[in-house]
């Protein structure tokens, strides 16, 4: 049965891989900076008293459709290629509001200006800041949840995007417009190569490479730069079962996740799940295994958040993300021992990220997975425009959550049993038969050379009974 359970060409494993049966639930929750107009005061810009204040709102929440497009296999059918559609259709019934609600959010077309600005020279750095003063950029937005999500622009930033080209020597070009979801809607330009379980099922859905690159040249060494771990769907069984530690590939943040083992879940029927959780450290960077992150353009001072400005996929804005409302982490935490950012309350009932994964075969069977995009002030040269901002300032955006559901769907519940059970019992039978076999075997190997020698003795009594033969007997006869 193992034989079919890859994802090699024709396999019914293949075509759900495909085209999912499943509609994930996603929900995001924009922060809306709720007293801007005080903290950008003057006054408060000379005595900096006042904190920015933030609400949670949402959750504002999608159905979502995924289709693996381009499908070619290569190598023997042991690795595939593709590349991602993803559709949206908002649930009124799982959100709270709607895309038409207006919030203050943070700039990120302008801040990501004032990001490349802070590195030019002196001179050229005077004229842009004057420019971005003159054209009356600010950090924080009034725009609508549905712009925000899919796409906003910002009329004031065309011309400072002139000024870029103009003094900037760097060949990328900032975005034109930006959406939290943009870059998750519609066909993905990513493609992207997993292993297909053909030949080595425990290899079965682990990212190899993406667009045509084995590793990343986005952090400082060879091991960071690795692209490796699970596409989401499957992961290592072999490690899933021994309850070690298993890697998620997080394509938007250029490195993989690792996920821990937590506790095992029994799902409908008594069926196991094992839960493994984000490691609380994933984002710290005293650890070892997260210096690499830091790199000239990304420092690590930013503790318990990852600065992804230097990945591909936020186009040179200062992305950086974290967990929500910074849980394990002390991003918000100034040096006084102060909240930078008033509103949020993280709580890891609210905010924790767990994948529950089969293990028998290493399917994902339920997700629950959670994290937050922020973006962070450049303001090494006390900007006005910029103040009272401190630099290196993170500012929360959004979190996101992406949610499967409580229950597992019929059909997958049908294959989950069928593992579990079915094949279990299969197994025993036929471990049972191959025991009975081998005995059966072994009686009948033991008659047949019970037999051959009886027949050996008969022939020589046969011939010792022949007249010329001296025989003596010894004949017991009963009374």
């Amino acid at each position: 049965m193992f034989l079919t359970l890859t994802l090699g060409n024709g396999t019914k494993l293949h075509y759900a891989w495909k085209n999912p049966p499943l509609e994930p639930l996603l929900c995001v929750h924009v922060f809306n900076y709720t007293n801007s107009d005080e903290y950008f005061s003057s006054d408060n810009k000379k005595t900096k008293s006042v904190k920015l204040k933030v609400q949670d709102t949402g959750p504002y929440c999608f159905r979502e459709t995924i289709e693996r497009q381009f499908i070619k296999f290569r190598n023997n059918e042991t690795e595939m290629s593709y590349r991602e559609q993803r559709l949206h259709k908002f649930d009124t019934d799982n959100s709270i509001g709607s895309l038409n609600d207006t919030v203050i959010v943070p700039n990120v077309l302008i801040l990501s200006v004032y990001k490349e600005v802070k590195d030019l020279g002196s001179f050229q750095r005077m004229f842009a800041y004057a420019a971005l003063s003159s054209s009356g950029a600010r950090p924080l937005i009034q725009t609508t949840v549905e712009k925000y999500l899919f796409g906003y622009e910002d009329e004031i930033f065309s011309t400072i995007g002139q000024l870029h080209s103009m003094f900037s020597s760097d060949s990328k070009k900032l975005p034109k417009d930006f959406g939290v979801l943009k870059k998750r809607r519609g066909l993905s330009n990513d493609t992207v190569v997993i292993k297909t379980g053909v030949g080595r099922l425990d290899e079965m859905g682990q990212v190899i490479e993406v667009n045509n690159q084995t590793e990343f040249s986005t952090w400082m060494t060879p091991f960071c730069n690795q692209i490796q771990g699970s596409d989401g769907l499957f992961f290592q069984r072999s490690k899933v079962q021994g309850k070690q530690d298993v890697k998620l590939f997080h394509r938007d943040s250029c490195k993989y996740l690792p996920l821990q083992f937590d506790h095992v879940e029994k799902l409908k029927g008594g069926i196991p799940a094992h839960r493994y959780r984000l490691r609380p450290d994933v984002f710290n960077n005293s650890k070892v295994e997260n210096l690499c992150y830091c790199n000239v353009t990304n420092s690590c001072s930013v503790q318990g958040a990852l600065d992804i400005s230097p990945c591909p996929s936020v186009q040179g804005a200062p992305i950086v993300l974290s967990r929500p409302h910074f849980l394990d982490s002390n991003v918000n935490i100034n040096n006084k021992g102060e909240e930078i950012v008033e509103g949020l309350q993280p709580d890891i009932s609210k905010h924790d990220f767990h994948i529950d994964i089969f293990p028998i075969i290493g399917l994902t069977v339920r997700t629950l997975m959670r994290m937050q995009m922020n973006i962070q002030v450049k303001n090494p040269h006390n900007d006005r425009n910029l103040n009272p901002f401190e630099d290196k300032t993170v500012l929360p955006m959004v979190w996101v959550e992406m949610n499967s559901g409580p229950e597992v769907p019929e059909k997958m519940y049908s294959l989950l049993y069928h593992l579990s059970y079915t094949m279990k019992w299969a197994e025993l039978a036929l471990k049972w038969l191959f025991l009975i076999f081998t005995l059966f075997a072994a009686v009948l190997l033991f008659r047949m050379s019970f037999v051959k020698s009886s027949r050996k003795e008969l022939i020589l009594i046969s011939k010792k009974s022949k007249p010329g033969n001296n025989i003596v007997s010894n004949v017991y006869v009963p009374n």
